[in-house]
């Protein structure tokens, strides 16, 4: 404010003598002599004068008009209370002797009566009764009780938008966006006994880091985060907008495929497991759109398992190749790449001597419905020439583990045959079969889930808690 003397003291006291005696010889007052004694007698060096040092003063306000807030005090309901009807209390009116009228004691029941009754009349009569009864219950009903309406109030702190996600949803994509990673392990636990997160690592962080926008605010601020929303409803209601959607998952499948069709397998693989990594965090917004979902998580696993086949049967010889090339032909692929699977099949018995499965894979190219509409392809003869020399020698030279004609399930873990009527488990999340020893494992296919554990099941569309 100003005060070099006050500035001075306050330096002086807590012990800044040399900051202190500085302040004073520079302002040139007095007491720069005393400081001077009390540095020299400390045993400190006295500082030289600045002799480009000039009086600091605070800066000029630019509005000087008295714009200090004022707060609203409501009157005292004792000052209101005196204007029962708004009319006029004044000291005059009060000390009037025929207003007050006789404060005797010794009136008689008839005074006390017509006084009682000049107050019911709304005259300013006291009487001498001082039982006051109605009128002192009217006179409390009209009394003006102070109302607090125009005095500020201080808001109540509302509910964040990641705070009405996790409440308003029960989909794990919504309570990752809000930033509750564990809330969303725990939902994808129970409902699709999800155990191995790795997998779903890079999705959380892509959740979390494109749920909302950030603008830069002002130097020496903090930016402004605006979350992204994919409903109007706002507030309580308002759900996160998701990086991830059913049409991109659908450009991953093509992807995919692609990679399948020139034998690119281990490309492949990572696409339909990216896939499987993704489903969990879909959010669909119709029946039709959550039965897409649904497809492409068969789709992937299918596909991932017949990969695994053909693999195995690269790596392998003798029956062991024939029993995965044989397998290999039962995935649930698209068919065009059936047709890959059985002329493979097909190539390895007729050449080990298995003309009977031989003939079989042959047959199955025969009806599948590209070849028929085509007719000329190379496929669709070799299949013909297959079929006719096998059906003349008619015999198996070795006995597979395979029989087609009795319906069964591949063991993800084993790549063997699990018939009907076996007991068998599946993942709680991709669906893939395992035998009954495998119970409480991590899934080979998905490397999420665990396998044979009941749950709800996969939730792809959000569920509104109410």
């Amino acid at each position: 404010l100003g005060d070099v003397m006050e500035r001075v003291k306050i330096l002086e006291n807590s012990g800044q003598l040399l900051l202190a005696y500085m302040a004073a010889t520079t302002h040139g007052l007095n007491e720069a002599e005393r400081l001077r004694e009390l540095l020299v007698g400390s045993g400190l060096q006295v500082p030289n004068k600045s002799t480009d040092a000039y009086l600091l003063q605070p800066p000029t306000p630019i509005i000087r008009a008295e714009n200090w807030p004022l707060l609203t005090v409501p009157q005292s309901s004792v000052y209101d209370s005196f204007n029962f009807d708004g009319e006029s209390n004044d000291y005059n009116e009060a000390t009037n002797p025929g207003a007050w009228g006789d404060l005797e004691l010794d009136a008689d029941v008839h005074t006390t009566e017509t006084a009682f009754d000049e107050v019911e009349n709304g005259d300013d009569g006291w009487g001498d009764d001082l039982d006051l009864g109605e009128a002192a219950e009217e006179s409390h009903l009209n009394m003006k009780v102070p109302t607090y309406e125009s005095t500020q109030r201080i808001p109540i702190q509302g509910t964040s938008a990641e705070a009405a996600w996790c409440n308003g949803s029960s989909h794990a994509a919504d309570h990752a966006a809000a930033g509750a990673v564990e809330s969303s392990m725990s939902l994808l636990n129970r409902q699709i006994a999800a155990s191995q997160f790795a997998p779903l690592r890079a999705n959380y962080l892509l959740i979390t880091n494109s749920v909302a926008s950030c603008i830069p605010g002002l130097p020496l601020s903090n930016s402004l985060h605006s979350p992204l929303l994919r409903n109007t409803k706002g507030g309580s209601n308002s759900l996160p907008d998701l990086p991830f959607s059913v049409p991109r998952l659908i450009e991953k499948l093509k992807a995919a495929y692609r990679f399948f069709q020139k034998g690119n397998f281990s490309s492949a693989k990572d696409g339909f497991q990216d896939i499987l990594s993704l489903i969990p965090f879909i959010m669909a917004e119709s029946r039709s759109a959550a039965n897409e979902v649904r497809e492409l998580l068969e789709i992937s696993r299918e596909y991932i398992t017949a990969i695994r086949l053909k693999v195995a049967n690269a790596s392998s010889v003798g029956i062991r190749q024939m029993e995965l090339s044989a397998l290999f032909t039962h995935c649930k692929l698209q068919p065009a790449h059936v047709a890959l699977a059985l002329n493979l099949a097909m190539t390895q018995s007729f050449k080990a001597g298995n003309f009977i499965h031989a003939a079989a894979f042959a047959r199955r190219i025969l009806e599948l419905p590209d070849l028929q509409s085509s007719g000329r392809s190379d496929l669709h003869s070799k299949a013909n020439i297959v079929l006719q020399k096998s059906e003349q020698k008619a015999r198996n030279e070795h006995k597979l583990n395979y029989d087609e004609r009795n319906p069964f399930e591949i063991d993800c873990r084993s790549l063997r045959p699990i018939y009907k009527g076996s007991e068998f488990l599946r993942c709680a999340y991709c669906a893939s079969v395992y035998s009954p020893s495998m119970k409480g494992c991590i899934c080979i296919t998905c490397g999420i889930s665990r396998i044979g554990i009941e749950t709800l099941g996969l939730v792809i569309q959000s569920q509104t808690k109410r």
